[in-house]
């Protein structure tokens, strides 16, 4: 993060957003709040089973030393029963932060 940021209070939950626009509307949505000011978003791993964090990866690519990003971790949908499962354990919040800290990277987040 640039040592001259200054937080604004404007954010933007980016839970459904995926799927109420197609992709490249999402983006351009995401973008445009970057504009009008946004510099918070959230997201988490369970959002389109990680495709949202992909997706904000990408629409702040240009623009990541602007932006705080809040994301959540140890809560997915289990296809077997059909529920959302909790996992806060040791091992699962270290895999998560390896993932996260290897997509970053890439442009992920």
């Amino acid at each position: 993060m640039a040592n001259n940021y200054i937080p604004v209070q404007m954010d933007i939950g980016s839970n459904r957003i995926e799927i109420i626009n197609i992709r490249s509307e999402s983006i351009a949505t995401i973008q445009r709040a970057l504009d009008l000011g946004v510099t918070f978003l959230d997201t988490a791993e369970m959002y389109g089973m990680g495709a949202n964090e992909q997706l904000v990866g990408k629409a702040i690519a240009s623009r990541r030393d602007k932006v705080i990003i809040a994301t959540k971790f140890g809560i997915h949908y289990d296809t077997v029963s059909n529920h959302l499962v909790v996992n806060g354990t040791p091992e699962t919040v270290k895999q998560s932060c390896v993932k996260r800290s290897s997509t970053e990277g890439n442009r992920s987040l």
